[in-house]
């Protein structure tokens, strides 16, 4: 069995690569109750020839989101795979995420969505440089929050 890997390429599908995957972005949590083999387990059970890896992230999230009921530490973990899986699927530059977020249209209506304020872009049209290299995306949208 193989998946689709976010740049296109496929590979053969490795149980120690999923679990490897889950289990960093366990930091800080009570792994005496957090079972990583578990919910890698039920992302392998779904898995089906072609899978994309976004695909294994969403149903990681989802997984360890639907345990949360067991333990909170599940949620956190579903909450760190879905902002992994979002990072891995933006632009490293933040500059340039948002300036494709500034001319975004709704896809039915074919108008201006206005997910940045044109005030925002400014800004991030002078400073984009300078936040990109000194700030970085993480820092600058924890900044924004």
């Amino acid at each position: 069995m193989y998946v689709i890997k976010r740049n296109g390429e496929s590979e053969q599908i490795f149980y120690d690569k999923i679990q490897t995957r889950i289990n960093s972005l366990t930091g800080n949590l009570d792994t005496n109750y957090v079972d990583i083999a578990r919910i890698s387990q039920k992302v392998i059970s779904g898995l089906y020839p072609g899978v994309k890896t976004r695909d294994l992230d969403n149903l990681a999230a989802e997984t360890s989101a639907y345990m949360s009921t067991i333990h909170p530490d599940y949620a956190r973990l579903a909450a760190r795979i879905s902002v992994s899986n979002l990072q891995k699927e933006t632009d490293a530059s933040f500059s340039k995420t948002m300036s494709i977020l500034s001319k975004q249209t709704d896809p039915n209506s074919g108008k201006f969505a206005g997910f940045i304020k044109p005030s925002l872009m400014e800004v991030i049209d002078k400073y984009g440089d300078i936040i990109d290299e000194k700030v970085g995306f993480d820092i600058f949208i924890f900044i924004l929050i």
